[in-house]
């Protein structure tokens, strides 16, 4: 049975880079006891966010940089020595000083940075100001279980969703900075993530994680959400947290049982099933009589 252990890290995140990582690098540890195959951190867990805890990434020195890659060197090492999969956030920097991708690494159990996904559907804030937008989708396969990747506004793009269902995906992990808003009834309308994104799990029948940071005013709870929209994971509220939860997909598993779920609504989508089904006649026609 293809199988993946999940942990989901909610952590802290920062302007200090050296702190976001010195929290990652003890929920990699911790995954790692608990008998986690992957470790998934939230959106900029390393670099921080935006220019809501940190100084604009153009402003950046050479040594802030520097410093950014050098922890992001070492979490890969930890990584290869805990022989773990790690799914981070950070920036990735572009050539001149230009504005960096908001980014999702993906760091392989032998320490090699495997493949990078880039937000694609920015804020008007992060498009005006913040980051540079990704252009493509990115799955990646880890113990025969393929998944794709998104990052937090992107949860508000049903095509994002559906786009990883055309291509195969037993999941979907998104990392979403929802914390040090304006105020906390601001927050408080960030849990539409939440339920956006068990609506995106059902509607697609594949796993969905939702990893956020530990943060004042934090929206929604890190959680991993399965294939008919059910929370099977759900961290507390305002630490730092690591859950666990796993991802199945051979015989006798939820994701064999509800095959013909996801075939049929593959074939309703098509329109195959309806199409020799219809009729034309006055009676089907005529939309002004009981």
């Amino acid at each position: 049975m293809s199988t993946v252990t999940i942990a989901l890290a909610q952590t802290p995140v920062g302007a200090d880079v050296t702190c976001n990582a010195r929290h990652i690098k003890a929920m990699m540890r911790k995954a790692k006891a608990a008998g986690a195959d992957l470790v998934q951190v939230t959106e900029g867990a390393l670099s921080g966010y935006g220019r809501k805890v940190l100084t604009p990434f153009e402003q950046w020195q050479a040594n802030d940089w520097a410093q950014l890659r050098h922890e992001s060197r070492a979490i890969a090492s930890l990584a290869g020595e805990l022989r773990l999969w790690v799914l981070v956030g950070s920036v990735h920097p572009l050539e001149n000083g230009g504005r960096p991708h908001n980014c999702l690494y993906l760091i392989g159990p032998d320490g090699t940075l495997r493949t990078r996904y880039d937000k694609r559907f920015c804020s008007r804030n992060e498009l005006t100001g913040w980051y540079i937008p990704g252009a493509e989708p990115v799955v990646f396969e880890i113990n025969g279980v393929r998944f794709g990747f998104a990052i937090c506004l992107e949860v508000r793009f049903p095509e994002v969703f559906d786009e990883y269902r055309r291509l195969g995906v037993h999941g979907v992990l998104v990392s979403t900075f929802t914390a040090a808003r304006n105020d906390a009834e601001d927050a408080k309308q960030d849990n539409i993530f939440a339920v956006t994104a068990q609506a995106h799990a059902a509607n697609n029948c594949y796993w969905v994680s939702l990893v956020t940071p530990s943060n004042p005013f934090q929206g929604p709870v890190t959680q991993l959400i399965d294939p008919l929209g059910n929370v099977v994971a759900k961290s507390s509220r305002h630490r730092s947290d690591l859950v666990l939860g796993r991802i199945e997909i051979g015989e006798r598993s939820l994701w064999h049982k509800i095959a013909w779920g996801r075939a049929w609504r593959d074939s309703a989508r098509s329109g195959e099933i309806y199409r020799e089904r219809r009729i034309d006649t006055p009676r089907s026609r005529d939309r002004q009589s009981f």
